[in-house]
């Protein structure tokens, strides 16, 4: 049974929103994935932890706290505990690029909701999926995608400061360890656990 089958299968099962967390390394293919899943099942929403990116003001030092770009709490508070308790999902997303605009979001609770991006099944989040996906892809190709999409000019923010952090929440937050499905990012294949 492929991945897709699967979650189908899953989503029969309930009656409310099948909540399931897509997490991996920037560059893994979540991204991708959650557009596959989109495209092939109904009543497919798709959540970005890109829209729960802080403010840079907000921002701590990264050495500081793990993902501290994400506001995971919001995320939490705003889609995942309304979604769990079967009712109405309202979010805002802040816009990096027009700082003093904000766009608000309803998910209602039926359907496939996806959260995907980087961290966004970390220890605090991950009792609120129903299943949770990890996109495994080696760094070195994680990396070589990063700086295909945004340039070489980049490949030192890359490698010295996303990439680090990115592993250490992968050895302090074990995501891979929680997760019901590995999903190999270059291959496609599906380890199951669930």
């Amino acid at each position: 049974m492929d991945l897709l089958q699967r979650l189908a299968a899953c989503k029969d099962e309930q009656q409310h929103a099948l909540i399931i967390g897509i997490d991996g390394g920037s560059g893994a293919g979540k991204t991708t994935l959650a557009e596959q899943i989109e495209q092939a099942l109904p009543n497919v929403t798709v959540i970005s932890t890109n829209d729960f990116i802080m403010p840079l003001s907000q921002q701590q030092d990264r050495s500081q706290q793990i993902g501290q770009e994400m506001d995971w709490q919001r995320l939490k508070k705003q889609v995942l505990i309304p979604l769990a308790h079967h009712k109405q999902a309202k979010y805002w997303c802040y816009d990096v690029t027009e700082p003093m605009q904000q766009r608000w979001n309803v998910v209602e609770p039926y359907g496939i909701v996806i959260v995907g991006g980087i961290y966004s099944t970390r220890l605090e989040l991950a009792p609120y999926y129903d299943i949770k996906i990890w996109v495994s892809t080696p760094a070195h190709i994680r990396l070589a995608r990063n700086i295909e999409k945004d340039g070489e000019h980049l490949r030192t923010f890359w490698e010295q400061e996303q990439l680090p952090a990115e592993q250490r929440y992968i050895e302090e937050h074990l995501p891979h360890k929680y997760a019901e499905m590995i999903l190999d990012g270059q291959t496609g294949a599906v380890t199951s656990r669930i």
